[in-house]
């Protein structure tokens, strides 16, 4: 009903763009930041998450680094497949382990964490591949634990 609610088109942006709309959820974003740059640590922390899923790493990078989002633990997450993307791997490993320090139990539980969150497989692959740029260990996706339990 009010197209200026810049708290409604951030979260609807966000809730698109992991759920793989990133073209509509990154728009939705962008149009809140426009609209109120004063939440623009929130926005630009989904807006780069965002661009990080469609490929946009440069944006990515911008955007999580402006974000100033540092005292939520997924900012780290999130920041650390950013840089390890980039090519930035000592910084992705500092980030990563903040990360750790604050979510001890997500980078273990990986698949469940990143399927709670409606993150598409494509973009979970990613993420898991950039963690192990880091040098995380990564569990095998629950499917691939029964594909080697039956080969056994």
């Amino acid at each position: 009903l009010n197209p200026n609610d810049t708290e409604l088109l951030g979260q609807i942006g966000q809730i698109r763009g992991l759920v793989g709309q990133f073209e509509t959820g990154r728009a939705l974003i962008e149009r809140a930041l426009a609209l109120n740059p004063g939440h623009s640590g929130f926005y630009r922390g989904v807006l780069a998450i965002t661009a990080y899923m469609q490929g946009d790493f440069a944006t990515a990078l911008r955007e999580i680094e402006q974000s100033g989002q540092g005292k939520l633990p997924i900012f780290h997450g999130v920041a650390a497949v950013i840089y390890a993307q980039n090519g930035m791997i000592d910084r992705g490993k500092e980030e990563l382990d903040i990360f750790n320090q604050m979510a001890p139990d997500f980078v273990s539980h990986l698949w469940a964490e990143l399927d709670a969150r409606n993150i598409q497989p494509a973009a979970q692959a990613m993420m898991a591949e950039d963690l192990r740029k880091l040098g995380a260990t990564i569990p095998p996706r629950p499917a691939e634990e029964d594909e080697t339990a039956r080969a056994l």
